[in-house]
């Protein structure tokens, strides 16, 4: 049993094997927003230096 939580195996999610669309959106979601936001930072630093 894991004392922690008093489980004695973990959580279907906290497994290798499991899959969660939620998660993966959300992820996804994260990944572009990040991705946006750098790239504008880009363009802003390469137009300052022109």
């Amino acid at each position: 049993m894991n004392g922690i939580t008093g489980r004695s195996r973990p959580a279907p999610l906290l497994e290798a094997s499991a899959h969660d669309p939620t998660e993966d959106r959300l992820r996804g979601d994260v990944r572009a927003t990040i991705e946006a936001l750098l790239e504008e930072e880009l363009a802003e630093f390469l137009g300052r230096l022109r």
